[in-house]
């Protein structure tokens, strides 16, 4: 690693003992190798302290960060941020895997066109067994004329991925202070109204070829629950009040006028998904 590496990847992680370890393999053995990895373990409970001194006694690239109380999700993410170096960043979930060409394949794309750079989403159960999801091997690609890309990004149903470029190459130029406050809009939201507010200055580039391994429960399996929850509205479902607030002028009202269409993409996709959750 140079004395400035290229790029810094952020890793926060709270009670991530089952999958860190695959996690960090992934990251290390990657086939572009001038980065570091900051990991802050948001005061974990679990073996995750031991595991990651271990991953940092090994690799010098590893910086380990252990927080003495828990800072909530989203100030863990904005921690790792805030301590890199590198001109370019990336965040690393501790329980997804990069494909060994993720960087090789996605930092000249970022290099070269000033944009943020992604691949495809292929999603995992807990064995690491591929499962079916809608996302999976979609183009996520949001490009062309700000206000047209804005607009596309807006109306895509959120299940089908949108907030997976987060787990892109950025240039951590991008990930300014106005960017960190979209992404704490809220707790399940704040991703995706992020990615839209890099929108504005930035267009998301995804390439075919390299693949993120994006860990979650197969389509159809519901957690068990004592309690019902309450069904979201549609407004809810297509986050249309987050985009508004996140928009002005012109771009505001064609967001409403959009909304109809907006409605019946997400209710075209949930069909997919339903049908998908069948197989």
């Amino acid at each position: 690693m140079s004395l400035t590496p290229v790029i810094s990847i952020g890793v926060p992680v709270y009670n991530g003992e089952q999958h860190l370890g695959d996690s960090l393999d992934a990251l290390i053995n990657q086939t572009f190798s001038d980065f570091e990895i900051i990991i802050s373990d948001n005061c974990s409970t679990d073996s995750t302290e031991s595991i990651c001194r271990e991953y940092e006694r090994r690799d010098p690239r590893i910086r380990y960060i252990r927080q003495t109380e828990n800072k909530g999700a989203l100030a863990n993410f904005a921690f790792v941020l805030g301590e890199a170096k590198a001109r370019f960043f990336m965040w690393a979930a501790h329980d997804d895997v990069f494909e060994k060409d993720w960087i090789s394949s996605l930092l000249p794309l970022s290099m070269n066109n000033d944009c943020i750079a992604f691949g495809r989403v292929q999603t995992i159960d807990e064995r690491g067994e591929n499962t079916i999801h809608i996302a999976n091997n979609r183009d996520l690609s949001f490009r062309g004329p700000r206000l047209l890309r804005r607009l596309r990004y807006a109306t895509e149903p959120g299940f089908c991925g949108k907030a997976n470029p987060v787990y892109g190459i950025f240039p951590t130029a991008a990930l300014n202070e106005e960017a960190l406050n979209a992404f704490g809009t809220n707790e399940t939201e704040g991703d995706v109204m992020m990615m839209f507010h890099l929108l504005d200055r930035y267009e998301i580039m995804s390439i075919s070829g390299t693949r993120i391994l994006k860990r979650q429960s197969p389509v159809g399996r519901v957690a068990p629950s004592t309690t019902r929850k309450p069904r979201q509205s549609m407004r809810r479902r297509t986050m249309i009040d987050g985009f508004l607030r996140y928009s002005h002028g012109y771009e505001n009202t064609l967001l409403r006028m959009l909304y109809p269409l907006t409605v019946l993409r997400y209710r075209i996709a949930n069909l997919r998904l339903r049908r998908l959750a069948r197989q």
